[in-house]
């Protein structure tokens, strides 16, 4: 196993740490904030407000940098590139192996006469969506992966972060120049593909992006990557991860709904994001809040008990372990879909 540093660890990145025994081919064994974070010293779990990690942020680059075979350089600000360039520079002359996590953008591609056929996807495909960016959808991915593998599934997955491949799978490719109608095609064949070369006995799609729009000026693309993944392969499962919110029945029967008529999700559970979404229309932005992951469940537990067993989050595996059980117990019953 390879020793991995990363620099500099940001918020996005926690999931490296928190399923780090996930990792394959590197064992990750410092993770460095920029200055100004005060994460120094910190457990991960201060950073993505879930349960306790064990894994401690800081170090001094220069140290930890001999101890290390590989780096994973993160992107940084515009206030950080003077150190960034200073620390990629002593990597080199360390001759050290650069990670990269770069997102798997593709051009306008080809479609040939026999891609304009949707195939069957003949083994359960488990989708994972959320309302928008920040909402631990990446989380779900892992943490599902892993029970289905401890539960002796084979699986096959593409996932919605760039570093997906450090986890054994491929992030899903990007076409942002493609039309809907292409994207579904060439979605459809990729899972194919998949299918045939890996035979396994379940697939997971991550979802990038949001299954609507947040605002006029944040419209997640109107949906339309869900859109064509779901037209794609027909998810028999769907995780929907929402923004933390005063949660209602009305509410998620909305959601429900929505998930239903426009995406084919038929089986929802849905996913308490503990990342609150603060909307300023004044500046047309948008800011995250984190809350402790107890803490929205212990809300939905205040405002909507009887739904509690189709709520759950992914920080907290009291909570995501019963989830995921229950979805294999669904797929065991349902025989049409194994």
């Amino acid at each position: 196993m390879k020793k991995l540093l990363i620099y500099p660890f940001t918020k996005e990145m926690c999931p490296l740490a928190r399923y780090r025994n996930q990792l394959k081919e590197y064992e990750l064994i410092a993770a460095i904030p920029a200055h100004g974070f005060g994460w120094e010293g910190k457990d991960v779990c201060e950073i993505d407000g879930g349960t306790p990690t064990g894994f401690i942020l800081g170090g001094i680059f220069s140290d930890e940098l001999k101890r290390c075979d590989a780096v994973l350089f993160n992107a940084c600000d515009k206030n950080m590139e003077k150190e960034y360039a200073e620390y990629e520079k002593l990597a080199h002359m360390s001759v050290k192996e650069f990670v990269t996590a770069i997102p798997n953008v593709i051009p306008e591609p080809e479609i040939t006469q026999s891609d304009l056929k949707l195939k069957e996807i003949p083994i359960p495909v488990v989708m994972v969506m959320g309302l928008g960016e920040n909402c631990q959808k990446f989380d779900i991915q892992l943490s599902l992966r892993d029970t289905f593998i401890k539960s002796g599934y084979k699986v096959s997955q593409f996932g919605t972060k760039s570093y997906s491949m450090l986890f054994g799978f491929d992030s899903l490719p990007d076409m942002p120049e493609t039309s809907l109608w292409k994207k579904t095609y060439l979605y459809n064949n990729l899972f194919w593909e998949a299918y045939k070369r890996e035979k396994p006995d379940i697939l997971i799609v991550g979802v990038p992006g949001g299954i609507m729009p947040i605002t006029s000026y944040a419209y997640e693309r109107f949906g339309e990557t869900a859109l064509a993944l779901s037209y794609a392969a027909r998810p028999d499962i769907a995780f929907l991860s929402y923004y933390h919110v005063v949660p209602t029945e009305e509410y998620f029967e909305m959601l429900r709904q929505y998930a239903r008529y426009r995406l084919g999700a038929m089986n929802i559970n849905f996913h308490a994001s503990n990342t609150k979404l603060i909307v300023d229309n004044d500046i047309h932005a948008l800011s995250y809040l984190t809350l402790k992951s107890q803490f929205v469940l212990d809300e939905a537990a205040r405002h909507v008990p009887d739904m509690l067993p189709h709520i759950f989050n992914s920080l907290t595996p009291e909570s995501s372990e019963p989830a995921y059980l229950k979805i294999i117990e669904i797929l065991q019953q349902n025989v049409s879909l194994i």
